[in-house]
């Protein structure tokens, strides 16, 4: 898209998402009386041209959502849908409205889905396609690459292991082909009505792993850990951003009388939790680089959650080093330490700034790793 501007921005959402990806942007945004907006490694990058008008912006949104969909967002004014583009990639998209007008918030996802060992991730996730049963939970702000981490434990169970796999999403992001697993997706709205009630009908349909895009409520949090708990593996994200919010936003998603036994029930069924940032790489600045944090649910861990003391957490996961866990300073340090982010860069995204101190200047000497 260049400044020839408004001609080719009407040639259609395909130029325009087939554009972004070319550009590694990660989102195209669509609103009234605004450029189109891609982020490019992290980055709003708005392109050369006019202003999209209310109009142009509807119609290029409708290009995209089937006629049931349209009626849906019409009546609820809020809209998640899939679209996909052959040969280019596989995009979430959000439509509302904003001072009555359709906007779009477009998500890629990219056709290929990566193999594990490529994301560069703590090697304890190399055991998660391992698990047979419990509740692994990838947790993060939006866009932290929670779905793609997921996707890349699900390919590996799919291509190493005997079992039947179920998703269930909104919408279905990462499409499996079905190997050596039998991969069943389910997307909410179009297959079944609720995160909640497809979680209680996979068990139903002799799953081994479930996947639960988001655990968004009180009875999806419910019912998850129930079939993490009757020999299933489930995987599924928060929006937290590290193992202590986690366990302390799904606890108190319940009412006071029932945290006791929320508490007990996380504590048997719980396997790890990853909590994870993207970072723009230092070699090069169109490249995101995962950092983590990650709990594994040992028994001091457990302890901690049962017994109420989750304010404990962190303690625990910077005494497990040994046993596979490690703290996001650590992490981060670690990207430092092979000159892969900037200094300023793992500052900005860390959550403990003295212990990033103390990891990377025992001696004071900050300015000979930055």
């Amino acid at each position: 898209m260049d400044s020839a501007g408004h001609s080719e921005q009407m040639q259609g959402l395909r130029t325009i998402l087939t554009e972004a990806v070319a550009s590694n942007a990660s989102d195209v945004h669509l609103a009234a009386d605004s450029p189109i907006i891609f982020r490019v490694a992290g980055q709003l990058v708005r392109l050369e041209g006019e202003p999209l008008t209310s109009e142009e912006v509807h119609n290029l949104i409708y290009q995209a959502i089937t006629s049931q969909q349209r009626e849906e967002f019409e009546a609820n004014k809020e809209l998640d849908a899939s679209y996909e583009i052959p040969g280019v990639g596989r995009f979430r998209i959000n439509v509302h409205k904003q001072q009555d007008t359709v906007g779009a918030a477009i998500r890629s996802v990219p056709i290929e889905i990566p193999k594990l060992r490529d994301l560069d991730l703590p090697l304890a996730l190399a055991e998660v396609p391992h698990y047979t049963h419990g509740l692994v939970l990838v947790t993060g702000a939006t866009g932290a690459g929670k779905s793609t981490t997921l996707a890349a434990i699900l390919n590996e169970i799919n291509h190493e292991r005997d079992a039947h796999i179920v998703t269930i999403e909104d919408p279905v992001e990462y499409r499996h082909t079905s190997d050596k697993c039998l991969v069943t997706h389910r997307e909410v709205g179009r297959d079944t009505g609720s995160f909640a009630e497809a979680l209680r009908r996979a068990l139903r349909q002799d799953p081994d792993v479930i996947l639960v895009g988001e655990l968004r409520d009180r009875e999806s949090m419910r019912v998850a850990m129930e079939a993490a708990g009757t020999g299933h593996l489930v995987l599924s994200t928060v929006h937290a951003t590290t193992a202590k919010d986690t366990i302390d936003r799904i606890i108190e998603s319940f009412p006071g009388d029932e945290q006791n036994a929320v508490r007990s029930h996380l504590a048997q069924t719980l396997r790890m939790i990853v909590s994870q940032v993207l970072l723009r790489s230092a070699v090069d600045p169109q490249q995101r680089l995962v950092a983590a944090e990650v709990l594994k649910n040992t028994s001091a861990a457990r302890a901690m959650i049962k017994d109420n003391k989750i304010h404990q957490i962190p303690s625990v996961i910077q005494a497990g080093q040994s046993q596979g866990m490690n703290s996001l300073s650590q992490s981060l340090v670690d990207l430092v330490a092979r000159n892969a982010v900037t200094y300023a860069e793992a500052l900005h995204h860390c959550n403990d700034v003295d212990e990033l101190h103390q990891l990377l200047n025992p001696q004071g000497r900050i300015r000979a790793v930055r």
